[in-house]
Protein backbone atom coordinates (compact mmCIF):
# COMPACT_ATOMS: atom_id res chain seq x y z
CA UNK A 1 0.00 0.00 0.00
CA UNK A 2 2.96 2.33 1.03
CA UNK A 3 4.30 1.79 -2.41
CA UNK A 4 1.06 2.76 -4.29
CA UNK A 5 0.63 5.49 -2.09
CA UNK A 6 4.15 6.95 -3.12
CA UNK A 7 3.38 6.20 -6.81
CA UNK A 8 0.21 8.34 -6.58
CA UNK A 9 2.34 11.04 -4.94
CA UNK A 10 4.66 10.85 -7.92
CA UNK A 11 1.97 11.14 -10.74
CA UNK A 12 0.72 13.90 -8.95
CA UNK A 13 3.55 15.82 -8.42
CA UNK A 14 3.82 15.36 -12.29
CA UNK A 15 0.60 16.80 -12.54
CA UNK A 16 1.61 19.75 -10.34
CA UNK A 17 4.76 20.80 -12.19
CA UNK A 18 2.15 20.56 -15.57
CA UNK A 19 -0.54 23.18 -14.12
CA UNK A 20 2.19 25.28 -12.43
CA UNK A 21 3.90 25.20 -16.21
CA UNK A 22 -0.05 26.61 -17.53
CA UNK A 23 -0.25 28.79 -14.60
CA UNK A 24 -3.79 27.19 -14.10
CA UNK A 25 -3.45 26.29 -9.99
CA UNK A 26 -2.34 30.57 -9.15
CA UNK A 27 -5.63 31.21 -10.60
CA UNK A 28 -8.04 29.03 -8.63
CA UNK A 29 -9.81 30.26 -5.77
CA UNK A 30 -9.93 28.17 -1.80
CA UNK A 31 -13.03 26.54 -2.25
CA UNK A 32 -15.22 27.50 0.87
CA UNK A 33 -18.34 27.67 -1.23
CA UNK A 34 -21.83 25.76 -0.61
CA UNK A 35 -22.39 23.07 -2.41
CA UNK A 36 -24.65 24.46 -5.84
CA UNK A 37 -25.48 23.62 -9.29
CA UNK A 38 -21.66 25.91 -10.36
CA UNK A 39 -19.93 23.92 -7.28
CA UNK A 40 -20.71 20.39 -7.16
CA UNK A 41 -17.62 19.44 -5.34
CA UNK A 42 -16.15 21.37 -2.29
CA UNK A 43 -12.77 20.61 -0.52
CA UNK A 44 -11.23 21.29 3.13
CA UNK A 45 -8.18 20.11 4.59
CA UNK A 46 -6.73 19.64 7.93
CA UNK A 47 -3.51 18.87 9.49
CA UNK A 48 -3.24 16.86 12.85
CA UNK A 49 -0.34 15.77 15.33
CA UNK A 50 -0.04 11.90 15.33
CA UNK A 51 2.09 10.32 17.22
CA UNK A 52 1.36 6.65 15.87
CA UNK A 53 2.58 6.53 12.73
CA UNK A 54 4.18 9.45 11.13
CA UNK A 55 4.35 12.98 12.97
CA UNK A 56 1.02 14.65 11.38
CA UNK A 57 -2.27 13.43 9.49
CA UNK A 58 -3.44 15.45 6.60
CA UNK A 59 -6.91 14.66 6.27
CA UNK A 60 -8.42 16.15 2.85
CA UNK A 61 -12.11 16.00 2.98
CA UNK A 62 -13.95 16.46 -0.50
CA UNK A 63 -17.90 17.06 -0.62
CA UNK A 64 -20.06 15.85 -3.26
CA UNK A 65 -23.60 17.20 -4.27
CA UNK A 66 -26.41 14.65 -4.30
CA UNK A 67 -26.86 12.86 -7.33
CA UNK A 68 -23.36 13.35 -8.51
CA UNK A 69 -20.48 11.10 -7.72
CA UNK A 70 -16.23 11.53 -8.30
CA UNK A 71 -14.24 8.25 -9.26
CA UNK A 72 -11.68 7.19 -6.63
CA UNK A 73 -7.95 7.98 -6.95
CA UNK A 74 -7.27 4.32 -7.17
CA UNK A 75 -9.49 3.72 -10.57
CA UNK A 76 -7.53 1.98 -13.19
CA UNK A 77 -6.52 3.18 -16.62
CA UNK A 78 -8.85 2.86 -19.45
CA UNK A 79 -11.70 3.96 -18.09
CA UNK A 80 -13.29 7.21 -16.30
CA UNK A 81 -11.03 10.06 -15.22
CA UNK A 82 -9.52 9.11 -11.77
CA UNK A 83 -9.43 11.90 -8.73
CA UNK A 84 -5.75 13.06 -8.44
CA UNK A 85 -5.00 14.22 -5.37
CA UNK A 86 -1.55 16.65 -5.01
CA UNK A 87 0.63 19.02 -2.39
CA UNK A 88 1.69 22.23 -4.74
CA UNK A 89 3.57 23.52 -1.30
CA UNK A 90 4.81 22.71 2.38
CA UNK A 91 7.06 24.85 4.59
CA UNK A 92 9.19 21.33 5.07
CA UNK A 93 9.55 18.17 2.59
CA UNK A 94 7.73 15.52 3.79
CA UNK A 95 7.27 11.68 3.48
CA UNK A 96 4.10 9.73 2.96
CA UNK A 97 4.40 6.92 5.04
CA UNK A 98 0.85 5.27 4.13
CA UNK A 99 -2.66 6.35 3.39
CA UNK A 100 -6.31 5.59 3.99
CA UNK A 101 -9.55 6.78 2.28
CA UNK A 102 -12.52 6.62 4.32
CA UNK A 103 -15.29 4.95 2.85
CA UNK A 104 -13.85 2.89 0.61
CA UNK A 105 -14.44 3.56 -2.93
CA UNK A 106 -17.89 1.68 -4.39
CA UNK A 107 -16.88 -1.01 -6.74
CA UNK A 108 -19.12 -1.61 -10.31
CA UNK A 109 -19.01 -2.46 -13.67
CA UNK A 110 -20.12 -0.96 -16.78
CA UNK A 111 -21.47 -1.37 -20.21
CA UNK A 112 -19.59 1.44 -21.38
CA UNK A 113 -16.25 -0.09 -19.88
CA UNK A 114 -16.20 -4.06 -19.92
CA UNK A 115 -14.19 -5.91 -17.82
CA UNK A 116 -12.87 -2.70 -15.89
CA UNK A 117 -14.05 -2.40 -11.92
CA UNK A 118 -15.48 1.14 -11.95
CA UNK A 119 -14.23 2.93 -8.43
CA UNK A 120 -16.70 5.64 -7.11
CA UNK A 121 -17.25 7.89 -4.39
CA UNK A 122 -20.56 9.74 -3.26
CA UNK A 123 -21.37 12.04 -0.42
CA UNK A 124 -18.22 12.71 1.67
CA UNK A 125 -14.71 11.06 1.08
CA UNK A 126 -11.79 11.85 3.24
CA UNK A 127 -8.48 10.67 2.05
CA UNK A 128 -6.33 10.51 5.54
CA UNK A 129 -2.01 10.45 4.53
CA UNK A 130 0.43 9.94 7.28
CA UNK A 131 3.01 12.27 6.52
CA UNK A 132 6.58 13.00 8.51
CA UNK A 133 8.21 16.15 7.96
CA UNK A 134 11.88 15.15 6.66
CA UNK A 135 13.57 18.24 8.80
CA UNK A 136 11.28 19.29 12.20
CA UNK A 137 9.55 22.24 11.31
CA UNK A 138 10.14 25.47 12.82
CA UNK A 139 6.88 27.25 11.90
CA UNK A 140 3.38 26.08 11.97
CA UNK A 141 3.14 23.06 9.52
CA UNK A 142 1.38 24.30 6.54
CA UNK A 143 0.32 22.63 3.40
CA UNK A 144 -1.25 23.74 0.06
CA UNK A 145 -2.53 21.07 -2.49
CA UNK A 146 -5.41 20.35 -5.01
CA UNK A 147 -7.94 17.96 -5.85
CA UNK A 148 -8.90 17.27 -9.37
CA UNK A 149 -12.18 16.20 -9.76
CA UNK A 150 -14.44 14.70 -12.69
CA UNK A 151 -17.77 15.04 -10.98
CA UNK A 152 -20.59 12.70 -12.84
CA UNK A 153 -24.32 11.99 -12.68
CA UNK A 154 -25.24 8.06 -14.25
CA UNK A 155 -26.15 10.44 -17.02
CA UNK A 156 -23.14 12.86 -17.95
CA UNK A 157 -19.64 14.46 -16.59
CA UNK A 158 -19.07 17.94 -15.79
CA UNK A 159 -16.05 19.33 -16.89
CA UNK A 160 -13.16 18.43 -14.42
CA UNK A 161 -11.67 20.84 -12.42
CA UNK A 162 -9.15 21.44 -9.97
CA UNK A 163 -10.06 22.38 -6.15
CA UNK A 164 -7.39 23.89 -4.02
CA UNK A 165 -7.30 23.91 -0.44
CA UNK A 166 -5.46 25.04 2.61
CA UNK A 167 -4.27 22.46 5.48
CA UNK A 168 -3.19 23.96 8.69
CA UNK A 169 -2.71 22.20 12.22
CA UNK A 170 -5.76 22.02 14.35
Amino acid sequence: MFEAARRCLGILALLVIGFSILGVLGSIPLDTEELTATTPVTVSAFLEPDGMVGDFKLCVTAKIAKGLHIYSITQQPGGPNPTRLGIMETNDPTEVLSFIVTPMPVVTTSAVWPGLSIETHTGTVTWTYYIRFITKVKEKPTIRGFLQVSPCSETMCLMPRVLSFRAEVR
